[in-house]
C-alpha cells in the first residue's frame, strides 16, 4: 500500500514547535492547532460510527455539540460514537541509541518522537479514550497500562521526558514479550526509526498485529538518513554498535537512496497482509500534519 501523504499546513512549523521547552505546552499547541482545522477535514476522528447522544459536559469542545438537537430542544448534547467508550490505545516509542541522531534537523529523532507521542496521548485523552505507553530499546524500559483518568497525561509525559536514547534495537524480542500485555483489541501506534533489517521489521510488526490490533507505524528519520546529503568524504558510525565506515557520499548516495526507498516499499507490501498502516515522517514534518495523516490512515481502514 502507498504511504500516506503528510499535509504541510500547521499552526506552527516543526522547528518552531519543537523549540518550545515544555512538552505539555508543545502537545497542547499541536492538538489545538490540529482541532482548529478539524472542520476543514473529511476525517471524523478516532470513532466514526455514530451511536447516540450524551449530555454535554463543560470540558467538551464546541465542535462536538449537535447544534441541530440544540435548536429543537434548547439543550446541549454531543454525538457519541460506537468506539468512543472502549478504544484502548497503546503508544510504543523507540528509545534505542539511534533515536539520538540529529543530523540536519533542529531536533533529534527522539525529541520529535517524544513530542508526537505526547500530542497523540493528549488528543486521545480529550476524547476519553484510554492511553498506555511503552518505551523500549532491546528490552521494555517502561510500561504504563492504558487509562483515561484525569491526570494520566502527566504520568505519560514524565516517562517520555525521563528516558534518553541508549541501547540496541530489538523490536522482535520486545514485541513478542509484550503480547500478553495487549490482551484486548485496540489501537497500537509505533513510533520508531525502524533501524533493523527488513525481515526483522516485518516479523516484529506482525507480532504486534497478531492480537487483531489496529496497527499504525510512524517511521521517523532525519533527512540526511534518507539521502546521505553530505559534502566530501565522511565517516559514518552506527550509534548502536559503534561500527564505522568511511565513504564518499557523491559516489554512493544514489544507490543508498534507492535502497532506502525500496526497503520502505517492500515493508508496505509485506505488512498489507495484516493491514498495518505505515506513515513516513522526518523531523521537519509538522506535528499537526502527522496527526492528520494518522486520522487519514484510520479512515482508509474502515
Amino acid at each position: 500500500m502507498p504511504h500516506a501523504e503528510i499535509p504541510a499546513d500547521s499552526l506552527l512549523d516543526s522547528d518552531a514547535m519543537l523549540r518550545i521547552r515544555s512538552l505539555k505546552l508543545r502537545a497542547r499547541l499541536v492538538v489545538e492547532g490540529f482541532l482548529a482545522g478539524f472542520h476543514r477535514s473529511p476525517y471524523h476522528g478516532f470513532s466514526t460510527e455514530f451511536m447516540d447522544h450524551r449530555v454535554h459536559q463543560p470540558t467538551d469542545p464546541p465542535r462536538l455539540v449537535d447544534w441541530r438537537v440544540y435548536g429543537r430542544t434548547d439543550k446541549l448534547y454531543v454525538k457519541r460514537y460506537a468506539d468512543e467508550t472502549n478504544l484502548r490505545a497503546h503508544l510504543l516509542v523507540d528509545c534505542s541509541a539511534s533515536m539520538a541522531y540529529q543530523g540536519s534537523g533542529s531536533v533529534t529523532k527522539m525529541e520529535y518522537a517524544r513530542s508526537l507521542a505526547a500530542s497523540l496521548a493528549l488528543l486521545l485523552l480529550r476524547q476519553r479514550d484510554a492511553v498506555g505507553l511503552c518505551l523500549f530499546d532491546e528490552t521494555v524500559r517502561s510500561w504504563i497500562r492504558p487509562r483515561a483518568a484525569t491526570g494520566h497525561l502527566d504520568r505519560l509525559l514524565v516517562e517520555l521526558i525521563r528516558h534518553e536514547p541508549h541501547g540496541l534495537t530489538r523490536p522482535l524480542d520486545v514485541f513478542s514479550a509484550m503480547a500478553g500485555r495487549l490482551p484486548r483489541r485496540g489501537l497500537v501506534v509505533l513510533i520508531s526509526d525502524l533501524m533493523v533489517p527488513l525481515e526483522t521489521q516485518v516479523r516484529a510488526l506482525r507480532s504486534l498485529a497478531s492480537g487483531n490490533h489496529e496497527l499504525i507505524v510512524f517511521r521517523v528519520l532525519d533527512a540526511t538518513e534518507r539521502r546521505l546529503a553530505f559534502l566530501g568524504p565522511v565517516s559514518l558510525r552506527d550509534m548502536e554498535t559503534g561500527e564505522e565506515v568511511t565513504t564518499l557520499p557523491s559516489a554512493v548516495s544514489g544507490a543508498y537512496a534507492a535502497a532506502v526507498d525500496s526497503s520502505w516499499r517492500s515493508l508496505n507490501r509485506e505488512t498489507e497482509r495484516f493491514r498495518a498502516q505505515l506513515l513516513d515522517l522526518d523531523t521537519a514534518t509538522s506535528l499537526t500534519g502527522a496527526l492528520t495523516a494518522l486520522l487519514a490512515s484510520r479512515d482508509r481502514l474502515r
